[in-house]
């Protein structure tokens, strides 16, 4: 597992943890990165200068561990984001699909245990009382 390191942000950037981000450089200015939410396309332009240099040019996509924002004078914030590098790697042949195929597949089969269960149709029925005349 790759060690978790600080981005921080000169603004309020509000970033649960498990956000999927990705960093990459601004194409319109050098001195700057992008940081973009993957699940919302919220982007951020920030300065370089949060990213660790040990971090740069290595780390295109991470998860956020933790955020914290505070408050300082004159209304500014800032966030300090502890994130964790994840590796973006293609998948070769049609694998990747086959394995979301099949899990998509488990995931129907189960949704559907599920509904009959709660809706009793699967449920045995109790034999009817002896009846005695």
């Amino acid at each position: 597992m790759t060690a978790p390191f600080i981005l921080t942000l000169p603004l309020a950037a509000p970033l649960a943890a498990g956000t999927v981000i990705d960093i990459a450089a601004d194409p319109d200015e050098a001195r700057r990165l992008v940081v973009t939410d993957i699940a919302t396309g919220v982007r951020y332009s920030v300065p370089a200068a949060g990213l660790p240099t040990t971090e740069r040019g290595r780390v295109s996509r991470a998860r956020v561990e933790a955020c914290a924002i505070s408050a300082g004078r004159a209304g500014t914030a800032r966030t300090e984001l502890t994130v964790v590098p994840m590796s973006v790697e293609p998948v070769s042949g049609g694998d990747g699909a086959a394995d979301a195929l099949s899990g998509a597949e488990r995931a129907a089969a189960d949704a559907g245990a599920e509904a009959s269960w709660w809706s009793g149709v699967d449920r045995t029925e109790k034999p009817a009382p002896h009846r005695f005349w």
